[in-house]
């Protein structure tokens, strides 16, 4: 079972959902780490939701076949997504960092 990600807090006293961000009409906009810390939580929502209808099918008292791997579908597809846009964050840094000043 996949355990979930807890958020980290930072020495400032501010959450990462704080909203600390101001749009041009002057309305508070909430923040890119509360964004992805919300897309976080949505996949690790999916993967938990697939592993507790595995569980119920493999008992025989969950859903069908065809629910049960539409939802591992699901699950694997947000993963693999999350997994992408890290890379390519990594990516986007590694390659800040050879730029020459």
């Amino acid at each position: 079972m996949i355990t979930p990600i807890v958020p980290i807090t930072g020495t400032t006293g501010t959450s990462p959902n704080s909203p600390v961000t101001l749009d041009p009409g002057g309305s508070v906009q909430p923040s890119f780490g509360s964004y992805l810390q919300s897309a976080l939580n949505q996949v690790t929502d999916l993967q938990t939701q697939s592993d507790k209808a595995i569980e119920l099918a493999g008992a025989g008292a969950g859903p069908d076949v065809h629910t049960v791997m539409i939802q591992m579908e699901q699950a694997k597809l947000a993963l693999d997504l999350t997994v992408q846009i890290r890379n390519k964050a990594v990516e986007a840094y590694q390659e800040i960092m050879r730029m020459q000043m």
